[in-house]
């Protein structure tokens, strides 16, 4: 951009000079121009009268020219005159263009420039004297046999209305010269002094614009360079840097490590707070960060909430876990946010040079790809980059683009896993679960694929997919059992869930309160006025509610009266200890009781042993899911189980177990 901005500068500076120089060629032309002018006029003047003179006897006149008269008393005449008009020197020629006297000073004719024929000449009309051939022609003499400056005039005779000869006249202009040259001399001066003041005024303009633009270059250089909120490196910089950094490294035989960290959970906690708040935030953290490294360590904001260091000389592991405890500590610490005190806990990766790489681009994203290994194994911790990681995201990378194809393949299945009335035995619905049958891995489960499907995109394409084909399904069940379908993030988030609900109902032909739709209580954090508004919608379509793995998230009393959920789903983390864990044991009842004091479905999940349903049923759980009714079957094979076997399932014998 400033290379542009320097261009144009020169650009304008040319144009400027062009017209400055311009009007300075114009102004120096023109004086000399006016000058040639006034000294033609006058020499002509003088020339003029002294010839109309000569006219007043035009016998003797015409005599001279014929070679008839007596040329004494013509010359005392002629040359007394002449010197009154500054006439040093003249000629009279005949009209065939032969000298025929000459006059005044009594030079030798050659040292004058003399007229060439008068048919050589243009023919000028002049009506105020009358004469049709005049010329002007400027000279410059010695000032001894000639003056410095004259001219020589030629102007015809005339003799009743007809020219008789031509009278070539030497008009003596110094004076005249020197007096009009003065007047114009001061003219060139001034339009010298514009034209010098102008350029050296249009000089100082365009240089002081030039160090404008340096300057403002130098100030983008250095905005480009770090960022501009916090005042660290950027990515390109930190890059740079750790470039510079690794080729010391090599000369120092030491070891480089790279710590990449951000702030767990920055979203909510952003939404929580304000915009100026959110910013605080991270500017306070980007100060703490200079003040516990280390004079010549690196320091970067990266993007967003993520920050990254490079740190010299830390070549024993337990120095790194020292300097990442510490940061942990000190970053973690209460920030004061407008009086508010604000906690937050950040994640990190770590790789190290040069075992994990020996180039910027591939350091830096090891330690990446160790910082998401943090965050998706609890957060508020650290993980060492290993060569497994990179294995997985290639994995991921491939499994992303392979489920691109999975539904156009037909690999995608549904299975169901039944539900149980506690109290009576009887099925009570089913939960639609997603199977992939991948062509080289077998069987894969949700568990290892949904996530890829939401970060590729396609968790649209796949709900909806899981969606029709559980409800067509469900419609040709000879009872009407309840089919459960779990909505992702996604759907209920960027799309409109109830009119696609609502459109493969009608599809399908499936009664709406058949229809359970699990979501999951981290589902209802986010841009929660559109997940009430959505959740609405579909309650006025007549399906039913569930909030899915309750008490393993952000459980709030409030969700339930907010959102007028049908059924609650315990998480079968509790019920995994139900026998042994006392708090488990407590929670499960408080979740019961307040199920029925709700007039809420309760359902545990993952029951898998009779002491565990035993108990639930106790506790007055409604249903249950697990293991030990059933696992997730085929459509086919959950179809034959349907018209094989009782509706009663007696749990010792799991009618629906494989």
């Amino acid at each position: 951009m400033s290379r542009i901005l320097v261009k144009t500068d020169a650009f304008i500076l040319f144009c400027f000079f062009i017209i400055f120089a311009l009007i300075y060629a114009i102004g120096i032309i023109h004086c000399k121009w006016t000058l040639s002018q006034e000294l033609k006029k006058s020499a002509f003047d003088h020339a003029e009268r002294w010839t109309r003179y000569l006219e007043t006897d035009p016998g003797r006149l015409v005599k001279l020219l014929s070679g008839n008269d007596d040329q004494t008393r013509f010359t005392r005449q002629s040359d007394n005159l002449s010197l009154i008009s500054d006439i040093f020197h003249y000629e009279l020629y005949n009209l065939d263009g032969d000298l025929v006297y000459v006059g005044g000073s009594k030079l030798d004719p050659s040292a004058f420039t003399l007229a060439r024929p008068v048919a050589d000449y243009s023919v000028l009309t002049s009506e105020t004297y009358n004469v049709d051939y005049k010329k002007v022609i400027l000279h410059g003499g010695d000032g001894i046999s000639s003056p410095k400056h004259y001219a020589v005039v030629r102007v015809a005779f005339y003799h009743k209305g007809q020219p008789i000869g031509i009278a070539a006249s030497y008009v003596n202009q110094t004076k005249v010269f020197e007096s009009l040259s003065s007047s114009y001399n001061w003219m060139n001066v001034f339009t010298s002094i514009f034209f010098f003041i102008g350029m050296a005024g249009l000089l100082v303009a365009s240089g002081f614009g030039l160090w404008r633009i340096l300057k403002a270059e130098a100030h983008f250089k250095i905005l480009e360079s770090c960022d501009r909120l916090t005042g660290l490196d950027n990515r390109d910089t930190f890059l740079k840097s750790l470039t510079k950094a690794l080729l010391l490294r090599r000369s120092l035989d030491s070891h480089l490590v790279v710590i990449c960290l951000d702030i767990d959970r920055f979203k909510e906690l952003n939404d929580s707070l304000s915009h100026a708040q959110g910013d605080s935030l991270l500017v306070d953290l980007a100060h703490r960060l200079k003040e516990i490294c280390r004079d010549g360590d690196i320091v970067a904001r990266l993007s967003g909430d993520e920050f990254a260091i490079a740190c010299l000389g830390l070549s024993e592991t337990s120095k790194i876990r020292d300097f990442i405890s510490h940061l942990q500590d000190e970053l973690s610490r209460p920030y004061e946010l407008d009086g508010e005190s604000v906690v937050c806990t950040l994640s990190m990766g770590v790789s190290i040079a040069p075992p994990d790489g020996d180039t910027a681009s591939i350091l830096l994203k090891s330690a990446d790809l160790a910082l998401c290994r943090s965050k998706s194994e609890g957060r508020n911790t650290y993980r060492f980059f290993d060569k497994k990681m990179d294995q997985n995201i290639r994995q991921r990378r491939t499994l992303a683009h392979q489920l691109k194809q999975a539904v156009n393949l037909d690999q995608l299945e549904i299975y169901f896993q039944p539900q149980i009335e506690l109290s009576t035995g009887r099925l009570a619905g089913t939960e639609a679960l997603l199977r992939w049958n991948h062509p080289s891995r077998g069987v894969i489960g949700p568990s290892d694929f949904i996530a890829i499907a939401e970060k590729s995109g396609q968790m649209s394409l796949l709900g909806e997919w899981i969606l029709r084909s559980a409800c067509m399904s469900a419609e040709k069940w000879d009872k009407p059992y309840s089919i459960a379908v779990n909505i992702s993030p996604t759907q209920l988030h960027n799309a409109n869930i109830s009119e696609l609900v609502s459109d493969v109902l009608m599809e399908t032909g499936l009664e709406p309160h058949r229809l359970e739709l699990e979501i999951t209580e981290s589902q209802l954090m986010n841009n929660i006025d559109i997940v009430v508004d959505e959740l609405s919608k579909l309650k006025s379509i007549g399906v039913k509610l569930a909030i899915d793995d309750f008490g393993s998230g952000y459980s709030s009393l409030g969700y339930l009266s907010r959102f007028n959920f049908d059924k609650i789903k315990i998480d079968k983390c509790f019920v995994k200890n139900l026998k042994q864990g006392a708090a488990d044991l407590a929670i499960v009842k408080t979740i019961i009781g307040l199920g029925r004091a709700l007039n809420v479905t309760i359902t545990a999940e993952g029951v898998e042993t009779p002491e565990q349903a035993d108990i639930l049923k106790t506790l007055g759980c409604h249903q249950v899911q697990g293991f030990l009714y059933g696992y997730p079957e085929t459509v086919e094979t959950f179809n034959r189980l349907l018209a094989d076997k009782s509706e009663i399932v007696d749990s010792s014998s799991s009618h629906f177990a494989a």
